[in-house]
């Protein structure tokens, strides 16, 4: 008999059915082609509810990144998930000056990394070890757009200090347009600090 696969979902059903037919998983197994274990958990364990649980209960987290890691079975979880033990601080911080190098050493963006080629590290996991903008800025590059949160603070502390729009800008660099949608996202408008100052 071929191999059945375990992804195949009419295996599953004709195994539950050959059961309620008063087969015993050997039988089940040697009919369908697929382990004992396979047959069994296919009849016991239908929606593998039961199995998900069972590898939640496993599950560790990361020393590195603090993410999820997995076992798969009662030993001890890894304490570091597979991203970190592929992509280390330093393995990062070299892709990115890798990428720079092939594009005129301009640094990546998210969205450049999300479409990057197969080689790089994903942008979930730049950013779940580094963050993206300490990623770049361990990179030895500048940011493009600062998003760090203490940014953010010394911005508005500048507009409740009374510091134009325009001054600003020029102080990070930025459009004046930028200056107003950092603060829009956040819900304040420029009077609003100035009110609070």
């Amino acid at each position: 008999m071929p191999k059945g696969s375990p992804h195949d979902p009419a295996l599953r059903v004709r195994a539950r059915e050959l059961r309620a037919e008063g087969l015993k998983y050997r039988e089940i197994a040697e009919q369908l082609g697929v382990p004992r274990g396979t047959a069994s958990g296919w009849c016991l364990d239908p929606d593998e509810r039961k199995h998900r649980a069972r590898l939640a209960r496993y599950a560790g987290v990361c020393d590195r990144c603090h993410g999820p890691t997995s076992a798969s079975n009662s030993r001890l979880a890894s304490k570091t998930c597979q991203a970190c033990r592929e992509w280390p601080d330093e393995a990062i911080i070299a892709a990115i000056g890798g990428w720079a190098a092939n594009h005129d050493g301009m640094p990546p963006t998210c969205t450049d990394w999300r479409i990057a080629p197969d080689g790089y590290p994903s942008t979930d996991t730049v950013v779940k070890r580094l963050g993206w903008n300490e990623a770049l800025l361990k990179a030895g590059f500048e940011l493009r757009m600062d998003r760090r949160p203490e940014t953010q603070t010394e911005m508005e502390q500048m507009l409740r200090d009374g510091l134009s729009v325009r001054e600003i800008a020029e102080h990070f660099g930025w459009s004046t347009a930028n200056v107003y949608v950092r603060l829009k996202t956040r819900g304040l408008t420029v009077r609003d600090l100035r009110r609070a100052a």
